[in-house]
């Protein structure tokens, strides 16, 4: 996907705070000490949605840099990274969320 096309399809996501904490708790996770990491976390809105919902274990990665200047670091752990290059080991997270990666895969 080229830059706009990417461009176009984020600033189409859906930004509203109590529709993605909606969604994180239709998943059922009833435990709020899970490791999560929130892969693709952008400029942090599913984070700041798991932190209001109590969530303590939650690890965001993007490689959009930018977004991530965005974020206060003292609130959220973040990483730019590619996930690819990490070499997370197996079973270090209980849970991978994704969201925030859904809309780069529109044609």
């Amino acid at each position: 996907m080229n830059k706009e096309k990417w461009e176009q399809a984020y600033r189409g996501v859906e930004r509203d705070l109590g529709a993605r904490m909606r969604k994180i708790l239709a998943f059922g996770l009833e435990r709020r000490d899970l490791k999560v990491l929130d892969l693709g976390c952008g400029d942090g809105i599913d984070l700041e949605a798991f932190r209001c919902l109590g969530f303590v274990g939650v690890i965001g990665v993007d490689l959009a840099g930018s977004l991530l200047r965005q974020l206060d670091r003292k609130r959220f752990k973040v990483f730019n990274a590619d996930i690819y290059a990490m070499g997370i080991q197996d079973a270090s997270c209980d849970v991978v969320y994704g969201n925030n990666v859904l809309h780069h895969f529109v044609e």
